[in-house]
């Protein structure tokens, strides 16, 4: 304590010593309602992360199966130019021996030409998914394992109703959602909580205090907040937006669920389009087209036949192998959605606690 009007070092007023020690007291229930917030918000952190999990497990599998498809597209497309050059050397000769014509040679080497004009566009294809498998991963993957991708053979389509259950039930998109709304929930506890008074406890020892003589004194002191005058204009508007939150929370997590159901519609018909076309090509329209196209080689042979309909034969059956590689991928890929939505792959028993 130093006067202002006469300040000196040595006057009575600055031999005084004072120290003191002051305790804030939470009101009942706040520290508990504060630590309940806490740990929602470090649950809804948890459930966040394994749906972004989930999500990225879906991506790498999609991007695998497009790089996959990309190899495959180039196999065919590599059987297709073989036979195109044995089709192209087989119309030059019949043509250099006064067989064939002119045009027969010409349609040869112009379906050589878009042939490999085609694989130029799927090697960028093949490039575009290999990137996109690095961007995901975080690096390029090994290439011993990028050359194990493959296209599995399609399995039975799952059924609608367990996955519906399992989506509302433990879909991390929905376990994100409800515990968003556990923390919406808590935060409003808390601006409820923070309309009680809050209080505090303090213990002063004074010595030679100059303003009580220059004795020695303990001081005691208790304080209390009074947030009800600042009721209306600072605790109330700041409950009821907490209110807010936790009521849009719940109206988010059945949106939620409107939104996952959707999309599991649509990729689960995706997955069985997809399913019954690689049964309709394999089962049925590869095999009469590989007859065909072998029907219409031995009748080009024997003189029997144009070139046009060989041509035309040998594009069919790739086009169909192509299309049953384009199902296959979109099967798989359409799984894999299903998969992100549910937090497994369909077809697997849900583990708790499990992370895909």
């Amino acid at each position: 304590m130093i006067s202002v009007s006469d300040p000196s070092l040595r006057d009575a007023l600055t031999e005084g010593v004072s120290l003191g020690v002051t305790q804030s007291l939470p009101g009942p229930g706040k520290l508990r309602a504060r630590e309940e917030k806490a740990l929602s918000e470090v649950a809804l952190a948890r459930a966040d992360l394994a749906a972004a999990e989930s999500d990225l497990a879906a991506d790498i599998a999609a991007a695998a199966y497009r790089h996959a498809l990309a190899r495959r597209k180039l196999e065919i497309n590599a059987e297709r130019a073989s036979l195109l050059r044995s089709a192209s050397e087989g119309a030059l000769a019949r043509y250099a021996s006064g067989g064939g014509t002119q045009a027969d040679v010409l349609a040869s080497q112009t379906a050589l030409t878009e042939n490999d004009l085609e694989r130029q566009t799927i090697e960028q294809e093949q490039a575009i998914a290999g990137d996109r498998l690095a961007s995901l991963l975080g690096g390029d993957p090994p290439q011993e394992l990028v050359d194990r991708l493959s296209l599995p053979a399609v399995g039975p389509a799952p059924e609608l109703d367990p996955l519906l259950r399992e989506l509302r039930e433990g879909a991390p998109r929905m376990r994100a959602a409800r515990a968003r709304e556990a923390a919406e929930d808590a935060g409003a506890s808390v601006a409820r909580s923070d309309l009680r008074p809050d209080f505090s406890v303090g213990l002063r020892y004074r010595h030679r205090d100059p303003t009580m003589g220059g004795g020695d004194y303990l001081t005691a002191s208790v304080g209390m907040t009074l947030p009800f005058f600042n009721r209306k204009r600072r605790y109330q508007p700041a409950l009821q937006e907490a209110l807010t939150r936790a009521e849009a929370s719940r109206f988010e997590s059945e949106e939620t669920f409107n939104r996952l159901r959707f999309e599991l519609l649509e990729s689960l018909r995706a997955a069985e389009r997809d399913r019954r076309s690689c049964g309709l090509l394999d089962g049925a329209l590869l095999p009469q087209a590989r007859q065909t196209f072998e029907a219409a080689l031995a009748a080009y042979g024997s003189g029997q036949n144009d070139f046009n309909a060989l041509l035309s034969a040998l594009t069919a059956l790739y086009d169909f192998e192509g299309q049953a590689a384009e199902a296959l991928a979109g099967y798989h890929v359409s799984l894999a959605r299903i998969g992100a939505l549910l937090g497994r792959p369909p077809g697997t028993a849900p583990t708790e606690g499990s992370r895909p």
